[in-house]
């Protein structure tokens, strides 16, 4: 088979071979998803117990986990954006939008539990 039709080069020249190519495709069209779902607050907030290890069966805290989730409502799987995204003005955004979410959550809960 001719080596010129299943290899391209990248921009420094180094061949690339079609998997590496539908990769970055991948990747970038994934990145695209989430950043639109970001624009559109597609997320759901859930909230994981951390429990305690001195053997009370008590929970520690709760840890946030963002879904970011795609214009059919599929849940994005996070492994496949989070290594591109994390150092990233989109990764930024995902971090505020779900500490927003988190604080908005313990305002309405306090909220209700006030007592007048």
């Amino acid at each position: 088979m001719n080596q010129r039709h299943t290899q391209k080069q990248d921009a420094a020249g180094v061949m690339q071979s079609p998997l590496n190519i539908a990769i970055a495709k991948s990747d970038s069209q994934t990145v695209q998803i989430v950043d639109t779902a970001i624009q559109h607050k597609q997320t759901l907030l859930a909230y994981q117990p951390v429990m305690m290890s001195c053997g009370l069966r008590q929970v520690g805290f709760y840890e946030g986990l963002i879904s970011v989730m795609d214009a059919t409502d599929y849940i994005i799987p996070a492994k496949d954006f989070i290594q591109v995204i994390k150092d990233t003005e989109l990764g930024r955004r995902i971090d505020a939008l779900s500490l927003n979410m988190g604080m908005q959550s313990l305002f309405k809960k306090n909220r209700s539990a006030a007592v007048y």
